[in-house]
């Protein structure tokens, strides 16, 4: 859903409030009136606005949006949520990202507590580890789940700076 739509048609279209991140309708047409909310909620959690530019439909996601509003184009790497709610596209929650540092910002895989930590049947422990440019990298066994956490987020917030996620 990349697009090069200049801000010049983004703010004819829509007024962005930076402090909500919502996109509202400059002008009534068809079904939309003005001032009410535009885009929609997709099923991947992203919001996306839909309009009719240069006679082609147009999808862009509201975060692409509020980016080009706010800093003018679009940057060739990628636009991170900070508290990962894709929803929440206020400027603040907004930064910029390469695809592995986009990545990191991600919780833990579906069915986990925390991110980075695993139970090892075999041994009656909890183990830790944390993956580092596509490698996984073993941090140790641990009594409880909590320790093997505590080992995780010392060396991703070491590796992964602000990036850094367990939960």
């Amino acid at each position: 859903m990349k697009s090069d739509v200049p801000k010049s048609v983004l703010e004819d279209l829509f007024c962005y409030n930076p402090d909500t991140g919502h996109f509202r309708w400059l002008n009534s047409s068809g079904r939309v009136a003005s001032g009410q909310r535009a885009g929609s909620l997709r099923t991947t959690g992203y919001r996306v606005l839909r309009f009719w530019w240069n006679g082609k439909r147009v999808h862009l996601y509201e975060h692409r949006a509020a980016w080009i509003i706010m800093r003018g184009k679009i940057p060739d790497r990628e636009i991170d949520h900070i508290n990962r709610d894709r929803a929440d596209n206020r400027i603040a929650n907004l930064r910029l990202a390469s695809r592995a540092d986009n990545n990191r910002n991600r919780g833990p895989i579906r069915g986990a507590k925390y991110k980075g930590v695993s139970f090892d049947a075999h041994s009656g422990k909890w183990r830790a580890y944390i993956c580092v440019n596509k490698k996984r990298t073993w941090l140790g066994r641990y009594a409880t789940a909590e320790e093997a956490l505590a080992v995780y987020q010392r060396k991703a917030r070491e590796l992964h700076g602000a990036f850094a996620c367990w939960l």
